[in-house]
Order: structure tokens, then sequence, then C-alpha cells
């Protein structure tokens, strides 16, 4: 088992900051990447649109070492980004720090959790405390439930899931600002969503419909076709 410590982002990017130019490296929000991507220790961040709302820019930077994410944690925005994130925003900057932990059928690469054409992108919302036991009854259930859907769909590539640190008070997404709110991200590859798509008809997911928020407050899920910087 591989882990690795990652910052993920959620960018809310206002519509005249998105388009324009078909070389990405044109646009505004490309300067951002690449500052984040100059942090010492930095190993490479992926970044794609969500399918289902391409204004929401989502990137996951992965760190060599603890001290490395660490530093980059406590910098302040215009230091993390290279200028304020807001001045690109339609809405509140999504943020969280994960440490992942990886089972991966296909390949061993941290990297290999955002890899595949489409990977969906699962978070779930719990009320804090979440005791460790809690956690790691959680991760459990995830981890189970994935290696019985991968038993009737072998077309799952890969699987990543994590819980948000505890020391980062920056939560975002569907509780933006509440510090009571602690995150569990999941990350499944797939070759299409069409093939994502056939996991809804398997035993496995019918059997786990009624313990699919994993006992969180809330969750959402969406689509996001990653590249790699």
């Amino acid at each position: 088992m591989t882990i690795s410590m990652s910052s993920m982002f959620i960018f809310p990017l206002r519509t005249k900051e998105r388009a324009a130019s078909t070389d990405v490296t044109r646009q505004p929000w490309w300067t951002v990447l690449e500052t984040i991507r100059s942090h010492a220790g930095c190993e490479g961040l992926s970044w794609g649109f969500q399918l289902e709302d391409p204004s929401k820019l989502t990137v996951i930077a992965d760190w060599k070492t603890a001290q490395s994410f660490e530093t980059f944690r406590t910098e302040p925005p215009n230091l993390k980004f290279g200028r304020d994130p807001a001045e690109l925003l339609s809405g509140p900057l999504a943020s969280f720090d994960i440490k992942f932990d990886y089972l991966q059928w296909e390949q061993s690469s941290p990297t290999a959790k955002t890899a595949s054409p489409v990977t969906e992108l699962v978070i779930h919302y719990f009320e804090r405390p979440v005791e460790e036991a809690q956690q790691e009854q959680v991760s459990a259930s995830a981890l189970s439930f994935t290696r019985k859907l991968k038993a009737e769909l072998p077309t799952i590539e890969t699987y990543a899931s994590g819980w948000q640190l505890l020391q980062d008070e920056q939560t975002g997404g569907g509780d933006e600002g509440n510090e009571e709110i602690i995150v569990f991200v999941k990350l499944l590859g797939w070759p299409s969503v069409e093939e994502h798509i056939k996991a809804r008809f398997t035993k496995a997911f019918q059997e786990q419909l009624p313990n699919l928020k994993l006992g969180a407050k809330d969750g959402e899920m969406k689509h996001v076709s990653f590249s790699r910087l």
C-alpha cells in the first residue's frame, strides 16, 4: 500500500475565465496550476473539469514528503497560487487536505489514481468528530463494496480513498467553511462514464444501496477526465 499526502481543490471558475482559447496555457487559471506545481516537493498534479459542471476545475496535487506538504499547506493563498484565486472564481474555493491510500488493480504508481479516461469523484461529508475506529470502518466498507463491484464489473481500473486531515479547517463543497465537517474522498477509475453507469445494475450496487452514504451527513459524485502536469 502506498501512502500519499495530497491537496485537493475545486475552483468554481467564472464563465469568462473558462474558454476563449483552446490553448489551456493561455487561460488565466493555468498560472495557478503552474505555481502549485512549482512548489518544492510537489510530485505533480492532476487537473480536469467536472463533466457535470464544466465551470468547476478540480485539482489534486501530490506531495513527496510530509514536510513539503506542510510547507505548502500553511502558506497564504497568494503564495500557494501565485495570485488571489478569488479573482477567477464565481463562488467559494473548496479545499481538502487528503491522505490517500491505494488499491489499484492495473497500476502500482500513486499517480494512477487519476490516470483513467474518466475518474468517478465521490465526496462524503461527515459531522465531526469521527473517531479513528469509525474512519477505519468506513474505509473498510467502501473498499469491500468496490471489491465486490469489480468482481462483477472488471472494467474498474483503479481505486483510491482517503480522509481529510484533521488540521485542515478549510472544508468546502457542500459545507463551505464548516469546521464541523470532515470529508472522506473516493476516486474510481473507469474507461468511460457509460461503463460507470453499468455499475448501478450490478448485484453489489443493489446490495449497497441502503448504505451508499456510508453514514455521512451528505455527499456528492462527479466525473472528471484528468490530465497530468
